[in-house]
C-alpha cells in the first residue's frame, strides 16, 4: 500500500465525523462500524456506508435493536458502548480519514448481528413508505 492510502474493511470501528442527533451542522467525531460501500470507479456514488456506536453518555435508553460491545477497551473505546445497526450513514470516499488506523475488525458473529437488524430498515420488499 503506497503512502497516503487507506484499507477498509467492513467490520473496522473508525473515527468518523457524522451528525449528532440527526442534526447535520452539529457532526462531531465518534465511532463507527463500516458495513460497506459503492464500487468504487463506477458511475455510483464512491461512498462507505456505517453504523454509528454509542456510549449513551447523555443518559440516553439502550435500545431493543442496539448490540452491546462486549469488551470495548479492546477496540479503544473507554465507556461501555452499544453499536445502532438501525441508523445508516454514508461518507464520501474522499472525506474518509487518512493516515490513521481502525480501532479494530469486529468478530463475524456481531457483523451478522448487525445486519439481521439493518434489515429492518432497509427492507427490500417494502415498496413505498408514508411519511406524516
Amino acid at each position: 500500500m503506497q503512502s497516503g492510502q487507506t484499507l477498509i474493511q467492513i467490520g473496522q470501528i473508525w473515527n468518523l465525523m457524522y451528525p449528532y442527533n440527526s442534526d447535520l451542522a452539529d457532526g462531531k467525531e465518534r465511532p463507527a462500524v463500516i458495513v460497506g460501500w459503492s464500487e468504487f470507479g463506477s458511475n455510483e456514488h464512491e461512498t462507505i456506508w456505517f453504523v454509528p456506536i454509542t456510549a449513551h453518555s447523555d443518559g440516553g435508553r439502550v435500545l431493543n435493536s442496539e448490540i452491546s460491545i462486549d469488551n470495548p477497551s479492546a477496540f479503544n473505546l473507554t465507556k461501555a458502548s452499544w453499536i445502532q445497526p438501525r441508523s445508516i450513514y454514508s461518507i464520501d470516499k474522499k472525506s474518509f480519514p487518512r493516515g490513521v488506523k481502525p480501532f479494530g475488525t469486529l468478530p463475524i458473529e456481531i457483523m451478522i448481528s448487525i445486519y439481521e437488524e439493518m434489515a429492518y430498515v432497509v427492507n427490500p420488499n417494502s415498496q413505498f413508505v408514508l411519511i406524516k
